[in-house]
């Protein structure tokens, strides 16, 4: 899959500058954005609209991810 290769890169590259770990990559476009959450070995994405607020994206993802590793 794209969007976790992406995050492998990320992964890498926030190594490299010594801010890692990675908690999401976000990826904006004109139309939307993609939002990817890494927690352990759980990955979850989410699509949105560009006027979607990005704090809100990030927090739902968030709470699932914590959820789903209990």
């Amino acid at each position: 899959m794209v969007v976790s290769r992406l995050l492998q890169i990320g992964a890498k590259s926030a190594s490299m500058a010594k801010i890692d770990p990675v908690k999401a990559l976000v990826i904006e476009g004109e139309r939307g954005r993609v939002v990817a959450r890494n927690e352990g070995k759980l990955l979850v994405i989410a699509f949105s609209n560009p006027e979607t607020p990005l704090g809100m994206v990030k927090l739902e993802l968030e709470e699932l991810a914590k959820k789903s590793t209990r």
